[in-house]
């Protein structure tokens, strides 16, 4: 168990059980894609990839088997980076942030500055002035997440001054 489609965030795990009636001994032999995971011979096994699992339960007494249901296991992975346009290193001119991302329609965007949401910063662009270290947390229809790259706005009126006093 569990059997059926199941999905799994990148990252995560399925922890599937075979479970056998009474008091026999058994082996056990998973199978990913019809071939044997190897070192796969317990009861439990955990599932990382996307793939078809079964297991092949076999009585040592009896030499009887018996195979499991299917599990189908569907890894969830998509990617969000983070672009910009305007310099990083500034004097308070506006950069435009972009999140490109494959997490597909209905995607949540959760823009961060310095590790801590940004209130009202939810849509696929982000507007700033503001030095820091930026980053977006999207979140697909599935609940997966994936935290993007980080950009750092630099904060440097220096050289514009210069500009300024030395046109």
């Amino acid at each position: 168990s569990p059997t059926g489609l199941n999905s799994i965030c990148d990252g995560d795990s399925l922890m599937m059980t075979a479970t056998v009636a009474g008091n026999l001994t058994v082996n056990y032999q998973w199978y990913r894609n019809a071939v044997p995971i190897p070192g796969a011979t317990s009861a439990t096994f955990s599932a990382k990839k996307s793939g078809t699992y079964k297991v092949l339960v076999t009585n040592v007494a009896t030499g009887c088997e018996r195979i499991s249901a299917k599990t189908i296991v569907n890894k969830i992975s998509f990617s969000a980076v983070l672009t910009h346009e305007g310099p990083l290193v500034t004097c308070y001119d506006d950069v435009l942030f972009t999140v490109n991302t494959t997490a597909g329609p209905g995607a949540t965007f959760v823009w961060l500055m310095n590790g801590l949401p940004i209130p009202g910063a939810t849509g696929v662009t982000h507007l700033t002035k503001s030095p820091g270290n930026y980053r977006v947390l999207v979140t697909d229809v599935n609940g997966c997440t994936r935290l993007s790259n980080k950009l750092t706005i630099i904060l440097d009126c220096d050289d514009k001054k210069k500009r300024v006093l030395n046109p």
